[in-house]
């Protein structure tokens, strides 16, 4: 090994080792938010459950990325980090203009109640299922388990808590407890935010809605890419002589997928912590703003990067 390659070598190790530090400390900071809320009297209501809960998923992503980055899949990571731009866009529409934020909560846990609700009606009722490949024993076998669940969540969604929803949904988007979809509102596809809006009935028009559509498209129109298979051919690497198969752990771009994942992970904790008043100078001092240390280990990324691909 040369001294340029030992040298490429020692910058390599220290930015992952820099690197890996910071996504720690950002998950061990996750931690603590939600530890701060649950073990004080700060749950009040509802929508409450719900925001921890979103924020939780959040931190298990972060350990996930933790976890690709200290295994060196760095391609690997844009999916995780498609998944936390998924979330940042449904913590900006909750706090957009600060309106609203109770009902918008509460119509994320109604919409996921109806989905399940509606894969136990398509799975026991629906002349579709059961398949072919369906273990019917097991069907069988769990039957009561599943009129159990469903009848709870029946009981729950015309519940006084979700009256204001499930009289708009039943009216607006003819539902009925009942029925058994094929899909969730069939001829008129619908996510969570669009009960409370129903003019975004999906994640790019949300992203439109909230003018965050340079993100979509650069960052989660790209990184879909890897989830759907379609990323294949950007496993070559080519240059002037030769062509070959680039290596697993090959950095790309990881100036600019770094500095977005620490971004929205920054911006998701800045509004948990305004929703239940969280106040903690060492976040804003650290945290607030890309600092100077994550900027240097960006710029060594991009001097890596280089390096390995001239």
């Amino acid at each position: 090994m040369d001294a340029n390659q030992k040298l490429t070598n020692t910058l390599y190790f220290n930015t992952l080792s820099d690197t890996l530090t910071n996504i720690n400390d950002l998950l061990n900071y996750g931690k603590k938010l939600l530890n701060d809320v649950v073990s004080s009297s700060k749950i009040t209501k509802e929508a409450d459950k719900v925001l921890i809960l979103w924020l939780r998923d959040v931190v298990e992503l972060i350990h996930g990325l933790l976890c690709l980055y200290q295994g060196q899949s760095f391609n690997n990571c844009k999916v995780l980090v498609r998944s936390l731009f998924e979330h940042y866009l449904n913590f900006k529409y909750v706090f957009k203009d600060d309106k609203n934020i109770d009902i918008k909560l509460r119509s994320y846990r109604y919409f996921q109640l109806m989905i399940i609700l509606n894969d136990y009606n398509n799975m026991l009722r629906n002349p579709v299922y059961p398949s072919k490949n369906f273990n019917l024993t097991t069907m069988k076998r769990d039957y009561p388990l599943y009129e159990a669940d469903m009848k709870q969540i029946k009981q729950e969604i015309t519940s006084e808590l979700y009256s204001d929803l499930y009289n708009d949904v039943t009216k607006n988007f003819k539902y009925q407890p009942n029925k058994a979809y094929r899909q969730l509102f069939d001829k008129n596809p619908i996510q969570w935010y669009t009960l409370t809006n129903p003019s975004i009935k999906s994640i790019s028009r949300l992203a439109n809605y909230l003018d965050e559509k340079d993100l979509y498209i650069v960052f989660y129109k790209s990184y879909s890419k890897i989830i759907h298979a379609g990323n294949a051919l950007n496993g070559l690497m080519l240059n002037a002589n030769s062509i070959k198969l680039k290596n697993f752990n090959q950095p790309e771009e990881m100036m600019t997928s770094l500095c977005f994942m620490i971004a929205l992970i920054t911006k998701i904790y800045s509004l948990y912590m305004k929703y239940f008043s969280l106040v903690d100078k060492n976040y804003s001092d650290k945290y607030s703003t890309i600092n100077e240390d994550l900027s240097n280990i960006l710029t060594r990324w991009n001097m890596i990067e280089q390096i390995m691909t001239s």
